[in-house]
């Protein structure tokens, strides 16, 4: 009987310990959130489920120093059915102008909340800064405005979900559309070294154990005032477990600001992760890139049937795989597909995608700059892909090594063995509307392999498309399965 009571005893001391359940999360790797494992065929985009019309929004009009507010060692935090917008009389400063900071909290939960930075010249820090707390729950929200840094930050948290984010630039007329960077997750590994040597500054950092960020919106950083800021729409720093799901970033085209999503391992400490991206849009950004020199090999990213329109992917990270599947990518304006930056000593797969450029041939498909290895493009896996374009200048070119054109790539390197080369001509439903399905008797279709259908690593399965379809035994390059549904 003692000995019955001491084990009931100790399970309820140790799901006391437990964080709750954040809701609708599935922490299941392949699993992940009851939206993702459910059906996606009438699932909007995230800029259509996170959008809010501000026009609609009972604003108060608050002055910063007046209205900021902190807590510190609460058991929850709740900030709900509020909306500001906000001036600020100071200068920006980390400490001084960032409106809500919450610390060392157990529960905190921020939903159908609307905040809007009024002041062009960035003189908020952040809107909200959470460090050290157990479980973050943010939803239904929209965040507007410039910011120094960003409209959401979590530094050191233990598990966090978003959803239904709307963050958006405000037009300021002459001065352009400015906005600040959308959401920050640091969990360590950039800048100084902080406790414990994971580079989190905060003084007591838990390790985020699950991230989801789904069903959001991010749009307008179109201008700024010339200074460089990192802010990019979603930036996380070592995830562990976890997915970006379902959102849309546009518009993030601020050479000034950074990139629309930057995901990427960044702690040696860290092993065995999986974190995926997919069903995600990317519109007329700059770019979306994956660094990190210092992660384990053991961890891995899945970037997965996303659409990039006008952005191209950028490279710098270490030993640890990374892989791009079941991708569509809209080259514009004669920009790269690939950048390799820095280092680039793991593994980057490309299988799978379609490549479509209607215009000008680009002058090469993979740039390299002059940092790293000159040969370092042969961290390249690419295999299985359709490439519906003009031939390009050089396929590798850049400061370090180029290589030639498609016939050179294929048999020199030894890369795309499997894959497809054809002129982009008419490829897709209805290309000059937005709608990427490619046509069903087109050269994507049946260009994939299946081998992603039943991996080695289940985790890296892809049995569906964008819209929700099945793959089926020979699949078709790209985000997108020929089918009758429209695409959302």
């Amino acid at each position: 009987m003692r000995f019955a009571l001491a084990v009931l005893f100790l399970a309820l001391l140790l799901r006391a310990a437990e964080p709750e359940s954040l809701p609708g999360v599935i922490r299941q790797r392949g699993l992940y959130s009851q939206d993702y494992a459910g059906d996606w065929r009438n699932l909007p985009t995230g800029d259509v489920l996170a959008r809010r019309d501000p026009a609609a929004i009972a604003f108060q009009d608050v002055v910063g120093e007046e209205a900021r507010k902190s807590w510190v060692g609460e058991d929850e935090v709740r900030i709900s059915d509020l909306a500001l917008r906000v001036r600020w009389n100071g200068e920006s400063n980390k400490m001084r102008t960032t409106l809500f900071t919450i610390r060392e909290c157990r529960r905190v939960v921020i939903e159908n909340v609307a905040i809007v930075q009024l002041d062009p010249d960035y003189r908020g820090y952040e809107t909200i800064r959470i460090e050290d707390c157990d479980e973050v729950i943010v939803r239904n929200s929209y965040f507007g405005g410039a910011v120094q840094s960003y409209h959401l930050r979590l530094d050191g948290c233990g598990a966090a979900l978003f959803e239904r984010i709307e963050v958006a630039g405000y037009d300021h007329g002459e001065l352009g559309r400015r906005c600040g960077g959308g959401i920050f997750i640091q969990n360590g590994a950039t800048g100084r070294g902080g406790p414990r040597d994971n580079m989190i500054t905060t003084p007591n950092p838990r390790v985020m154990s699950w991230l989801v960020i789904q069903h959001c919106y991010f749009h307008g950083l179109a201008a700024s005032d010339g200074k460089r800021r990192n802010q990019d729409g979603i930036l996380v720093h070592s995830p562990t477990e976890g997915i970006i799901f379902n959102c849309v970033v546009e518009d993030w085209s601020e050479t000034h600001g950074d990139a629309a999503m930057d995901v990427g391992f960044r702690r040696s400490d860290l092993e065995n992760g999986f974190f995926r991206i997919e069903r995600n849009i990317f519109r007329r950004c700059t770019l979306a890139k994956s660094p990190g020199d210092a992660g384990h090999p053991s961890n891995t990213l899945l970037w997965v049937n996303n659409l990039f329109d006008g952005a191209f992917f950028g490279d710098y990270h270490g030993k640890w795989p990374l892989h791009h599947v079941h991708n569509t990518y809209v080259i514009r304006n004669r920009q790269p597909l690939y950048k390799l930056w820095g280092r680039n000593e793991g593994p980057a797969h490309l299988h799978n995608c379609l490549v479509y450029n209607p215009g000008e041939p680009a002058y090469q498909v993979v740039f390299q700059n002059d940092r790293g290895e000159p040969t370092r493009f042969r961290n390249l896996v690419f295999d299985h892909n359709a490439y519906l374009m003009p031939p390009p200048d050089n396929w590798v070119g850049g400061r370090g090594a180029t290589v030639g054109g498609w016939e050179v790539w294929q048999t020199d390197e030894n890369q795309d063995r499997h894959s497809r080369m054809a002129p982009p001509g008419t490829v897709f439903a209805d290309f000059s509307n937005g709608d990427y399905r490619p046509l069903p008797d087109g050269p994507a279709a049946g260009a994939a392999s299946p081998r992603y259908l039943n991996p080695e690593q289940p985790w890296l399965k892809v049995d569906r498309d964008f819209l929700g379809h099945p793959r089926p035994a020979k699949p078709t390059a790209g985000a997108f399965e020929p089918g009758a549904a429209e695409q959302p």
